[in-house]
């Protein structure tokens, strides 16, 4: 079975790479010397500091390393399979501000929501179909009661660079939540949805 590589350069930057024009580095040595010097309003301050988080957070989300995933073009079960390893990851590790985790997680659900749903869910047995569609709807509502839902991010955000910060407090906090109450989290209930999908779908049994 093939996999791709999500290449740990791709999301790398290093220091000499990030260029600054002249002219902003001017403003920015001016910006420094006057906040050193209590000379900028308090206005302008927080504008600074806002800025130099961004960058840093940026910096840090582009230096995200990644394990590799299964071809979702040439397995048709691997979206599933995907999303487990990805969830039972997310258990271990707060990759909330991790590109490659949120990318991976969304073509794998993409995958399930245009090749594999249309084309292959009304050859499976009902139980199946049933499985299938309890766990595509419950990411699509999750969590319950708001518009911009993780189904919704996983498909509208799909392919990009950046991360929404509503979607990476989404993610930060299934992972504490799984790390409170491992045996009932909302971690824990979707992959067993998702074993029931798999394990099926291959004839065999998942190994974490």
């Amino acid at each position: 079975m093939q996999e791709f590589y999500v290449r740990n350069d791709e999301y790398r930057v290093g220091r000499d790479k990030v260029l600054i024009s002249p002219i902003e580095r001017d403003r920015q040595i001016k910006d420094e010397e006057n906040l050193k010097a209590g000379a900028l309003p308090v206005r302008r301050r927080m504008a600074s500091i806002m800025l130099f988080l961004e960058k840093l957070l940026a910096l840090q989300i582009q230096s995200w390393d990644y394990r590799p995933v299964l071809d979702l073009e040439e397995d048709t079960t691997a979206c599933f399979l995907s999303m487990y390893r990805l969830l039972e990851d997310l258990k271990k590790t707060d990759l909330s501000i991790s590109i490659p985790f949120a990318t991976t997680f969304s073509r794998a659900w993409n995958a399930m929501l245009v090749n594999y749903i249309p084309v292959l869910l009304k050859r499976l047995p009902p139980q199946l179909q049933r499985n299938i569609k309890g766990f595509q709807e419950t990411l699509r509502s999750f969590p319950k009661g708001e518009d911009h839902t993780l189904g919704y991010y996983l498909t509208e955000y799909a392919g990009e660079n950046w991360l929404p910060f509503p979607f990476i407090n989404l993610i930060r906090e299934l992972h504490i939540e799984h790390a409170l109450k491992p045996e009932t989290s909302t971690l824990s209930q979707w992959t067993e949805l998702l074993k029931q999908i798999i394990e099926p779908l291959t004839g065999k049994k998942l190994q974490k």
